[in-house]
């Protein structure tokens, strides 16, 4: 999962408060470590919302504060064309920001029939064979 570090030197604190609050400023985590001379801790943010969040520090020598944002994968435009042959599809993407994209495809039962990469280089199509598919493919297309 998703984690943040936050590096601490101390100096002459003995505890150190981390909190990471929300845009709203709603603290969402908060601890408490024992910091003679500093630390170094991981924090697991993978289950936090998207969005901006500050963690601060503070010690007996006052608050130090850092913004970070948690993002998802960019969900890219795209569009499938199922061709007249029933398991062909054509995935075009527009040229965009993205260099390298992901590409899932699933059944209708959200069963994972093909995950890969592909590179743009302008814009981008390719033909998916999907061999023994009943009924329809659902395309995901994140970009990095």
């Amino acid at each position: 999962g998703m984690a943040i570090k936050v590096f601490y030197k101390a100096e002459g604190s003995r505890y150190a408060k981390v909190s990471i609050l929300d845009a709203r400023g709603n603290v969402v985590f908060y601890d408490v470590v024992k910091a003679r001379n500093g630390f170094i801790r991981s924090y697991n943010i993978s289950e936090l919302p998207y969005g901006v969040y500050t963690v601060k520090v503070s010690d007996s020598n006052g608050v130090r504060s850092q913004a970070f944002e948690v993002s998802g994968p960019v969900s890219m435009p795209y569009k499938v064309t199922r061709l007249e042959k029933q398991d062909k599809y054509l995935l075009s993407i527009p040229s965009g920001n993205a260099q390298v994209v992901r590409v899932k495809i699933f059944d209708e039962q959200s069963n994972v029939l093909y995950s890969g990469t592909e590179k743009l280089r302008g814009d981008f199509a390719k033909v998916y064979h999907i061999k023994n598919l009943k009924g329809a493919a659902h395309f995901e297309v994140y970009g990095n």
